[in-house]
């Protein structure tokens, strides 16, 4: 009550406060009971900080048997408050929810004054840290924002940390790649060095044929099957019927063999002998 009463005794002493809060644009709310009506307006006691709460408040037609509470719900449904967060007052004096405007000792206009226009002059409060709908609404969707923008981030973190990783997989892959490319370049650099070092010449003559023919120089290798070097020498002379036996020291050579494996160094001298020929 002392509330009401130091905020309403400022309005009333001033007429002009009055007056501008008479010309700022007001909200009619539905009907509230059943005629006969008082046409009632509604203002807040305390400035209200929100854009759809109308600066001259509210308006509207309250049944002279309806009780306060139904004009209070009507209010907090508009405002999207709890019934207990709002007060109603008249002149200063807080209102009974339970009982109607005159049980309020509210003076009613008469019929007459109603047809002129008369008002019933009602003020209302929100309880200390009460939020109207809106200002809740406003602050959840500010979280909202908040949020979504820190998922946002969050994902654009994410991702750019995926795409880091990424990059870097393909780094290493392609630094991998160089790396095995290189060394299977100096494998096969040491597989060639070593195979030109196993480099052998090997003079082929027929069997028996020693002092009346050239030998035939063949180059070759140590790790050459004797089977493969065989090919090679029947390649090279032209024999295409029977199969060359090498002789090498008074030993024939088994095709299974590598030259290394026969003790063949380079210049060695072989006899062949063609078995099968036509």
């Amino acid at each position: 009550r002392s509330i009401f009463a130091q905020v309403n005794n400022v309005v009333r002493l001033q007429p002009q406060v009055r007056a501008a809060m008479a010309s700022r644009q007001t909200e009619e709310l539905p009907q509230i009971g059943e005629e006969p009506c008082n046409v009632y307006e509604l203002t807040s006691v305390c400035p209200l900080q929100a854009e759809e709460v109308p600066a001259g408040g509210f308006t509207g037609m309250l049944g002279r048997s309806a009780t306060v509470k139904k004009l209070k719900e009507a209010l907090c449904n508009r405002l999207g408050v709890d019934l207990e967060d709002v007060f109603l007052a008249s002149e200063g004096e807080s209102l009974d929810d339970d009982k109607t405007i005159g049980e309020n000792d509210v003076l009613e206009p008469g019929p007459a004054a109603r047809q002129a226009g008369a008002k019933i002059e009602l003020n209302f409060m929100l309880k200390d840290g009460a939020e109207l709908g809106s200002v809740r609404r406003l602050r959840q969707q500010e979280q909202e924002a908040r949020a979504r923008l820190e998922a946002e981030r969050r994902a654009a973190e994410e991702a750019a940390a995926e795409a880091e990783l990424a990059r870097k997989a393909a780094e290493a892959a392609e630094r991998k790649k160089v790396e095995d490319a290189k060394k299977a370049e100096a494998e096969g650099a040491t597989r060639e060095a070593a195979r030109q070092a196993d480099r052998l010449n090997i003079r082929v003559l027929p069997f028996g044929m020693e002092g009346a023919v050239q030998p035939e120089v063949v180059p070759t290798f140590g790790a050459t099957t004797v089977a493969e070097f065989s090919r090679e020498v029947a390649t090279r002379l032209g024999i295409r019927n029977g199969q060359l036996i090498f002789m090498f020291d008074g030993r024939e050579l088994a095709p299974g063999q590598t030259l290394r494996q026969a003790e063949l160094a380079d210049g060695a001298e072989l006899h062949y002998i063609v078995e099968g020929a036509d």
